[in-house]
């Protein structure tokens, strides 16, 4: 599923806030959960407190809250956690931390232009370049000239057929908000990287 980040992650790495990313179920672990809690009671996390962290940042996650004059969150639920890549990373992503998009949302934000999409790993910017400086770049320069803007001549290269309602955008990365987008909404740490 693909989601959107609302919320700024307070992970080392720290994908930028509006990003859109493909998802999986984190798998609930039930060892790791009782550690969760336990140390964040023994941090003095109460309930309707919402610090949100793994269990080994926790108490890093609440001094960077502090220094940026930040109140306490929501408790985490971990039972619908969701997984992204980011950096090579596996990061976990809590329900209150994004929120899941469907296909015309998808399409609204990816070919509305306020996203631009950012390889995943060196096996997808390969494929990208290809599409930019190989075989399939008369394909996209085709439906630039057809009327496509650049997100979606990118899919038509891709092999995506941008024409259907309910089309399918594939995980070959992730969506960064455009700079002239994120700035209305979110503070400049927010969009760092």
């Amino acid at each position: 599923m693909w989601i959107l980040l609302t919320t700024k992650l307070p992970t080392d790495p720290s994908p930028p806030r509006l990003s859109i990313f493909w998802s999986t179920a984190w798998l609930p672990d039930s060892t790791v959960a009782m550690r969760a809690v336990e140390e964040w009671n023994r941090l003095g996390g109460q309930a309707g407190d919402e610090w949100v962290c793994e269990p080994a940042i926790i108490q890093a996650t609440r001094s960077r809250h502090l220094r940026r004059g930040l109140t306490p969150l929501r408790t985490p639920n971990w039972s619908e956690a969701r997984r992204i890549h980011y950096n090579d990373q596996a990061i976990r992503v809590f329900p209150h931390e994004f929120s899941s998009l469907d296909t015309v949302r998808m399409h609204e934000y990816i070919f509305g232009g306020s996203h631009e999409l950012v390889a995943g790993d060196v096996a997808t910017d390969a494929l990208i370049q290809g599409v930019l400086d190989g075989i399939t770049r008369p394909i996209m320069e085709s439906a630039l000239l057809d009327g496509c803007n650049a997100a979606q001549a990118m899919s038509v290269a891709l092999g995506m057929d941008v024409t259907l309602p309910d089309a399918e955008f594939p995980p070959v990365g992730w969506y960064k908000c455009r700079i002239e987008y994120a700035t209305m909404f979110c503070e400049p740490w927010e969009m760092e990287e």
